[in-house]
């Protein structure tokens, strides 16, 4: 058992009761979890379960604040509190077992500590398998990575002080693109730890055949739809010169997801709408909530 003190910090919004079970999975390797709720309204039984629970803050914002801002509310916390770790998770995220105890052994056997901002784990789900061969990283406990998403990490609570908080602005989708920029341009560096597995669904995945090709669709709402095009466009414009492969290739996916919407997935009108609406958004510069 690691000797850190490590808090939590997990954004929910309109959870299922499958929810406290994706908790349980590592609530007994922090010190404390916050969890921050986005929803509009309480479920009474998701709450009641978590308040039993003494390592739970449970705050309820009573709006949608966006992934950010919530994000932010959990780590102020956190820090007040006075951990050095901060494990940031989305509510549909399953940790696997000494999944903290594996991170913080990774961390340990890396030489230039102080350079170490986030630990990230390898990803699995259950339509895709894992993100990667694990041939790739078996041998090796931790590899460097430019990039990471937030659910899953362990986050340097001194970061924050220099590279600071999560964008409120971007609101959801890219945050976490924005924040890993933002504290590599520091001379932080992000590593994966290749013996840490984490269970996390990215959408509702799918698999199609075209020809002789397999492909996936993420199958996100039109509303997430407005965010991906237009946080991908804000981060193009800000990072261009520093990251000029990343934040074109970041775009050129959003464009094939497009399509995909187009080829396969249901709802299209709304979702390349807001799609649309994003792209234009992001050229003009527009920041904060999605407004009809």
């Amino acid at each position: 058992m690691h000797t850190n003190k490590v808090s939590g910090v997990v954004v929910l919004y309109n959870p299922s009761e499958d929810v406290i079970e994706n908790i349980n999975s590592y609530i007994d390797s922090l010190d404390v979890l916050y969890a921050i709720d986005n929803s509009v309204n309480i479920n009474e039984i998701v709450v009641k379960a978590l308040n039993e629970n003494s390592k739970v803050n449970y705050i309820f914002n009573g709006d949608n604040l966006g992934i950010a801002k919530a994000l932010n509310i959990g780590v102020e916390k956190a820090i007040c509190g006075g951990c050095e770790w901060i494990l940031t998770m989305d509510q549909d995220s399953k940790a696997t077992p000494n999944y903290i105890d594996s991170m913080l052994e990774t961390y340990k056997s890396y030489m230039s500590k102080d350079k170490v901002a986030i630990i990230a784990p390898v990803y699995y789900n259950n339509s895709r398998g894992y993100s990667g061969k694990l041939n790739s990283y078996e041998n090796k406990m931790f590899t460097e990575v430019k990039m990471t998403i937030t659910s899953g990490n362990l986050v340097k609570v001194k970061i924050f002080s220099t590279v600071g908080f999560y964008d409120d602005d971007l609101f959801i989708d890219n945050v976490d693109f924005d924040f890993c920029i933002r504290l590599r341009k520091q001379g932080y560096r992000i590593i994966r730890s290749n013996y840490s597995s984490l269970i996390h669904e990215y959408g509702n995945v799918t698999r199609h055949k075209l020809l002789w090709r397999y492909f996936y669709t993420t199958n996100h709402s039109a509303f997430r739809r407005y965010f991906m095009a237009r946080n991908s466009v804000i981060l193009f414009k800000k990072y261009f010169c520093i990251e000029p492969i990343w934040v074109t290739k970041n775009l050129y996916n959003l464009c094939i997801s497009i399509f995909k919407i187009l080829l396969i997935e249901e709802k299209k009108t709304p979702k390349i709408k807001n799609s649309f609406k994003g792209l234009w958004d992001g050229l003009r510069g527009y920041k904060g909530k999605y407004i009809e």
